[in-house]
């Protein structure tokens, strides 16, 4: 979706802090002026053991929460903490992928934190976490 660009810090916490309660994000219908139904993702920046992580997708509808390899490793988690899985996704394009493993990262948006399980793939995505 799209966000206006004035939008406020404060503005994008009471979203999230909305979400936390109701499990989705709404936007009205003058804040998606010129976007289409199929546009239905946000980006944000976030903090991830004290780091900033930006280029954040939110997507409500996908089925995982993937975290590619590069960006683990700029993060300062000991690689052990991956457990290992034998799960194979298919990729948006259709060829399958393996993980690499789960792992389960604190995020803190706002003044929250949530603890979220991700999928490590070994791939090279335009988001940093998806």
């Amino acid at each position: 979706m799209y966000v206006q660009p004035d939008i406020t810090p404060k503005k994008v916490v009471n979203m999230v802090d909305i979400a936390k309660i109701s499990s989705s994000i709404l936007f009205y219908d003058d804040e998606i002026i010129g976007t289409t139904r199929r546009q239905n993702a946000l980006h944000i920046t976030l903090k991830c053991f004290g780091y900033v992580v930006s280029k954040v997708l939110i997507n409500g509808g996908s089925a995982l929460n993937v975290l590619p390899v590069s960006t683990l490793k700029k993060l300062p988690v000991d690689p052990t903490k991956v457990k290992s899985s034998e799960m194979i996704v298919r990729a948006f394009d259709g060829p399958r992928r393996e993980m690499v493993g789960t792992i389960t990262l604190p995020l803190e948006i706002g003044p929250s934190i949530f603890e979220v399980e991700f999928q490590v793939m070994n791939i090279d995505p335009i988001y940093t976490i998806f």
